[in-house]
């Protein structure tokens, strides 16, 4: 049980191994999400661009086939736009946890995990704190941790969480 805990506390998110340390910021879960989000923007919106303009002026393909290449490829373009959208929202929400956040400790009330395979494993952690107003707050988190499989963390243990407002905290 001694293994799951970094200085006494339980983090669910591992990569907040070196914020535990005090040694770094943490890294809310969301900021993987902005950069997953990105990239599939980024992705999307190359051949919307490109994919035209070579088939026209370098195959000599027939106006027809770039018209309906055009619309498929516009439609790319659109899911680029939407992917684009949600990055930028993830990256907004992953700055606000990073420079509003406030670290606070809480206990771990239930944890439970449903293990798919041996390489797929999502853990749930009910866990409460208590605001910085004196409330009582109960929350949840899951995250994929195969490493937790066969041992997870009792109830009562330390958690960390990283704290914005009533409605917006992360468990670390």
């Amino acid at each position: 049980m001694d293994e799951l805990l970094r200085d006494g506390v339980f983090l669910l998110n591992p990569e907040n191994d070196r914020f535990a340390s005090g040694s770094a910021r943490p890294a809310p879960a969301r900021l993987t999400e902005a950069l997953i989000w990105t990239l599939m923007g980024a992705l999307l919106l190359l051949p919307a661009a490109a994919v035209p303009v070579v088939l026209y002026f370098w195959f000599d393909v027939s106006l027809v086939i770039v018209a309906i290449l055009t619309v498929a490829v516009s439609a790319s373009f659109g899911l680029g736009v939407v992917s684009a959208r949600w990055a930028w929202r993830a990256w907004a929400a992953a700055l606000d946890y990073r420079r509003r956040g406030r670290l606070l400790h809480g206990r771990l009330l239930r944890s439970a995990a449903d293990a798919a395979s041996e390489l797929d494993c999502l853990v749930t952690i009910d866990f409460t704190f208590t605001d910085p107003d004196g409330l009582a707050v109960c929350g949840r988190a899951e995250q994929q941790r195969p490493d937790l499989a066969g041992c997870l963390p009792r109830r009562n243990t330390p958690v960390a969480l990283l704290y914005v407002s009533p409605e917006r905290y992360e468990l670390l």
